[in-house]
């Protein structure tokens, strides 16, 4: 799979101390550099690392993403990386391209979809990771004999290999997004097709998997848990605690998280993940900084760095920006594991688990959905839902308790003896008949 980046090729220095603004290629092993314009490193820095918003800077910022979407369209098509050919088409003009051929192949077409909707970093590699499976699953696939049955038996092999059901979903979502645009919008699919989606025909249902968190206790000593002889520990602690307390947040959200987020007694923030994806009700997440939240700022904060964590920088690219973050999270999750052992938890601690402990442990307090909802920034209670473990766990036993009820104590006594005094004065009454009819 290749990667494609605007770059500034510092390898030849030109005339007047400028460099090849270049797209940099990468296919494996093998490295290109296209050349755009000519850029002096102080020009380069005030577009793309200090993103000026002067008009002409945007502008030409603009310009440049249609550069990458090229690159990714053109290469999508050509199925097979060539260099000498890739260039060619590249510097071809729009209304010089030739027209694609479609063969309606699954994989390829998730491959398609992906590289010329604007869409981010990881939604891409799903799409093209559901494209991969399907074709393994049915070789040489096309788009055309996805049928509700060809789906029913892609679930059911699915499951069996052990896959959950909300997996499955997502494999469904994204297929069932790939159908429509190739429908409606980018109209490859022949009309003839029969759409797969629906009732009386496949249905993506809603599956709410069980979420298990730790215990209210568990919790408490997660916060307080010290070890000053390894510090990697301590700062795997106090990063969960600091997503647990900012409202559950995320790590990724945590990353970008300036100094100056915080308003007063407040921090103010949007989720990352909902930048592109929601169009309405946006409002950022406020959280009510604590005396908790205070002192773990001033455990892990970089004060050299305008990033509270100082792990990221304003010129990371989104490869770079989730390379940086899969190391990050496999580092503290470690940690995390360590943690979990040593206080014999019963569910394993993961960066994760802390906004799912957050919206947990609202919920064991008797705060409404509609207010975690809020707290946790979603668009309604109903997705909440996922991050809610349903009945609080710990109560389970409790609610069960009464299948086996118990008697209290000398009640059976009691009760044994009240048998026998009646049987007691019937047997009386019995005798007393008896002696007056022989009388």
């Amino acid at each position: 799979m290749s990667t494609f980046t605007i770059t500034l090729d510092k390898r030849v220095q030109l005339k007047d101390g400028r460099y090849n603004l270049t797209v940099r290629v990468v296919d494996g092993k093998q490295v290109q550099y296209l050349n755009l314009e000519k850029l002096t490193q102080d020009q380069y820095n005030m577009v793309f690392v200090d993103k000026s918003l002067d008009p002409e800077c945007q502008e030409f910022r603009k310009k440049c993403n249609g550069y990458i979407s090229k690159c990714e369209r053109i290469y999508s098509q050509m199925g097979v990386y060539d260099r000498k050919e890739f260039k060619r088409l590249f510097f071809l003009k729009d209304d010089e391209q030739p027209s694609p051929t479609h063969n309606l192949s699954v994989v390829e077409m998730f491959e398609r979809y992906a590289a010329v909707n604007d869409l981010k970093l990881k939604t891409k590699q799903h799409y093209r990771m559901v494209g991969r499976i399907l074709n393994t699953f049915q070789p040489g696939l096309k788009i055309t004999e996805i049928t509700p049955d060809f789906l029913k038996k892609f679930e059911s092999f699915k499951r069996d290999a052990g896959c959950s059901l909300a997996t499955v979903n997502s494999y469904n979502r994204d297929l069932r997004s790939l159908i429509r645009y190739y429908t409606f919008e980018d109209k490859i699919i022949p009309q003839s097709y029969s759409y797969p989606y629906g009732r009386g025909r496949y249905v993506i249902g809603s599956y709410f998997p069980k979420k298990l968190v730790p215990g209210r206790d568990e919790i408490q000593k997660v916060l307080e848990f010290k070890d000053i002889d390894n510090k990697d520990l301590e700062y795997a602690r106090d990063i969960w605690a600091l997503l647990y307390n900012l409202n559950g947040m995320n790590i990724g959200d945590l990353l970008w998280m300036k100094k100056s987020d915080t308003k007063g007694k407040y921090i103010l923030y949007q989720r990352r993940k909902t930048l592109t994806t929601r169009k309405n009700n946006i409002t950022p997440i406020t959280v009510p900084v604590t005396p908790d939240i205070e002192n773990l700022i001033k455990r892990v904060e970089n004060k050299d760095s305008e990033y509270l964590l100082g792990l990221v920088q304003d010129d990371y690219d989104e490869q770079r920006y989730e390379n940086k973050l899969r190391k990050i999270r496999k580092k503290l999750n470690g940690n995390l594991t360590i943690i979990s052992e040593r206080l014999n938890l019963s569910v394993p601690l993961k960066l994760e688990t802390a906004r799912d402990c957050y919206a947990s442990t609202l919920l064991r307090e008797g705060i409404s959905k509609d207010d975690i909802s809020v707290m946790l920034g979603h668009s309604n209670s109903v997705v909440t839902e996922h991050y809610l473990s349903g009945i609080d766990l710990e109560k389970t036993f409790g609610i069960n308790s009464v299948l086996v009820k118990k008697p209290a104590a000398g009640s059976e006594k009691k009760f044994t003896g009240g048998i026998k005094r009646k049987n007691l004065r019937k047997n009386a009454r019995f005798h007393a008949r008896h002696k007056d009819k022989q009388g």
